[in-house]
């Protein structure tokens, strides 16, 4: 059985990033549920410096056996295998999309 995803996040760069907008378009034409946050957040920032991302887009991919994945950039090849994880899927809460980190 494969990986079940739990939740999706993009964490982006609100103005200037058109690296963050091609994913999160590549996202939606596949119709992948995700939250969005903004680097300009200290929290996320502080977040993301934590963990050694200093780039946006940062695709973190939450599976339901708790290990995380992160995509790093515009890859279409790696949000290609998260849409198709995704669509393949049985997510358990939809809602889970919208919880905080």
């Amino acid at each position: 059985m494969s990986k079940q995803i739990e939740k999706v996040e993009v964490f982006t760069k609100a103005v200037g990033c058109m690296q963050c907008k091609m994913a999160k378009r590549h996202l939606d034409e596949n119709n992948v549920k995700y939250n969005e946050k903004d680097v300009a957040d200290p929290e996320v920032n502080a977040y993301l410096k934590s963990i050694g991302i200093q780039t946006a887009p940062a695709i973190k991919v939450t599976y339901t056996d708790g290990e995380d994945r992160f995509v790093l950039g515009f890859a279409p090849d790696e949000l290609a295998k998260i849409e198709a994880e995704f669509n393949d899927s049985s997510l358990i809460d939809i809602e889970n999309n919208k919880a905080a980190m």
